[in-house]
């Protein structure tokens, strides 16, 4: 299902709840460049009534209804992917999501509430990546418990955390790059493994002892160009991992 490039939609036809009944898509749901498309997924049923996308949820800069009234209240799974670009909805639109097959995206995002949550998202089957978001100031996932990709965040410099308290892998990157705001890494406190571990050109960083509790990286680590953050710093964590599977790479960090 798609509703797209329509600048002035406010209906579509009837808005009617069917019953109160919910509404499975077994493919993509896609809403993309609908100034009002709430009201018009509203009219589908797709924002009171879905419940389960079997493909990619996608939603491209989709403004927010003037009541702020619109979210995906009974969606419980995603099959595919998760993508939200450009603005992003009011309030927190996905309040039971519990799973997503692939990979979750936030990118050009800025909230009209100030971050994002997703209070009952436990299973990402992909990566979950955060990219070029100017008004994200925080991300919480405290429900999250297996991620299946990487954990990326970048080019997000107001962002200062994401709460992942639960999570203990990320089987492919973790990287954080290019986060202005970021102070202290200290949002897995429960992470014990990762892939690779990529910390790079954070300017205000300058504690990264809340991944002490690393015991294995399997691949490569750098900790580059972090202008607050000494170089002895980032080699104590370094020695703070038990075991490193690939390359360590301490270089450009500040004082």
């Amino acid at each position: 299902m798609r509703v797209t490039d329509n600048a002035s939609l406010w209906s579509v036809g009837a808005a009617d709840d069917q019953g109160g009944r919910t509404l499975t898509v077994a493919g993509d749901v896609v809403l993309a460049r609908n100034d009002t498309a709430q009201l018009a997924a509203d009219a589908f049923g797709l924002a009171t009534r879905l419940e389960e996308v079997g493909g990619d949820l996608v939603l491209i800069d989709v403004a927010t209804a003037p009541d702020g009234t619109f979210g995906f209240w009974h969606l419980a799974e995603v099959g595919g992917d998760l993508r939200l670009e450009g603005p992003s909805l009011a309030g927190n639109p996905f309040p039971v999501l519990a799973a997503v097959g692939g990979s979750v995206t936030l990118t050009g995002v800025v909230p009209d509430n100030g971050g994002r949550a997703f209070p009952a998202l436990a299973t990402v089957g992909g990566s979950l990546e955060v990219t070029d978001d100017p008004g994200l100031p925080w991300l919480e996932l405290p429900a999250l418990t297996s991620l299946g990709g990487d954990l990326l965040v970048r080019d997000a410099p107001i962002l200062d955390r994401v709460d992942l308290p639960l999570l203990e892998e990320v089987p492919g990157t973790f990287e954080v790059t290019r986060c202005d705001a970021v102070i202290a890494l200290d949002w897995a406190p429960a992470l014990r493994q990762t892939g690779d571990l990529t910390i790079d050109t954070n300017p205000s960083l300058v504690d990264v002892t809340g991944l002490y509790g690393l015991e294995a990286v399997t691949a490569d680590v750098h900790v580059t160009d972090n202008a607050m953050l000494g170089d002895d710093a980032a080699l104590a964590l370094v020695a703070a991992i038990e075991s490193i599977g690939g390359t360590v790479v301490v270089t450009g960090n500040g004082p």
